[in-house]
């Protein structure tokens, strides 16, 4: 018998207790009214996935070091809102200010080359912009 070790991230929620996912086994979620329910929960979850891995004869993935950290953002007011049934949604874009149209795009090409998670990508404006607020996206 082989001992695996796992970072699991807890999360509290009002409404279920405790909300558990693993950085290492992306789409593993669980949850527990309780903080030792939650582990128990998350140990319980996270054995039954790797058995299922060793019976497809899959590897097991190496725990990731996870960092947990609080970020402050700004929030456009209600002039600068989008419509998100539009563009990538569906249909046309509504105006928005260059700063946010430019701070968008850019969020979005980072996602899109599929950053490992964890990974910290600083986005600013561009240097003509009249905001020198800067983003920090994980």
């Amino acid at each position: 018998m082989k001992t695996y070790n796992f970072t699991i991230v807890i999360t509290p929620d009002e409404t279920t207790g405790y909300f558990v996912t693993c950085p290492a086994l992306p789409g593993l979620v669980t949850q527990g009214e309780t903080l030792e329910e939650a582990q128990a929960m998350a140990a319980d979850a996270i054995q039954c996935h790797v058995e299922s891995m060793i019976e497809d004869g899959l590897p097991i993935p190496e725990d990731k070091p996870t960092i947990a950290t609080s970020i402050s953002i700004k929030v456009a007011d209600g002039s600068a809102k989008r419509d998100f049934s539009a563009g990538e949604y569906g249909g046309e874009h509504q105006e928005i200010p260059d700063k946010f149209a430019t701070i968008e795009r850019t969020i979005v090409e980072l996602k899109a080359k599929a950053i490992p998670p964890g990974t910290h990508c600083t986005v600013a404006p561009p240097p003509w912009s009249e905001d020198k607020s800067v983003s920090t996206v994980r």
